[in-house]
């Protein structure tokens, strides 16, 4: 019994985790749909050639921070800037 709470643990644990870091950090899927490489080397190449930041785990998995890639595509917008209300210096 004790070893099935270990693995359910560990299960639950994993799960956790890519729910934690799936929503910081690309998949694994998703580093090869941007790069459209699979072999690790090759999706730094893309990365780098690219203009991407990215960081290589002791596991040797990389590690993209989706906030960074959706600002260097363009795809994030910072609604603090567009939703500013700006003082009307004419009516002063």
């Amino acid at each position: 019994m004790h070893e099935a709470c270990t693995v359910n643990f560990r299960n639950y644990a994993e799960t956790l985790e890519d729910l934690m870091i799936g929503s910081m950090f690309l998949s694994a899927d998703e580093l090869i749909e941007l790069t459209g490489r699979r072999q690790r080397a090759s999706q730094e190449s893309a990365l780098r050639a690219m203009g991407i930041e990215h960081k290589v785990r002791a596991d040797g998995r990389l590690v993209v921070s989706r906030r960074h890639v959706e600002q260097q595509l363009g795809a994030a917008s910072d609604s603090s800037t567009q939703n500013e209300i700006m003082p009307d210096w004419s009516a002063a």
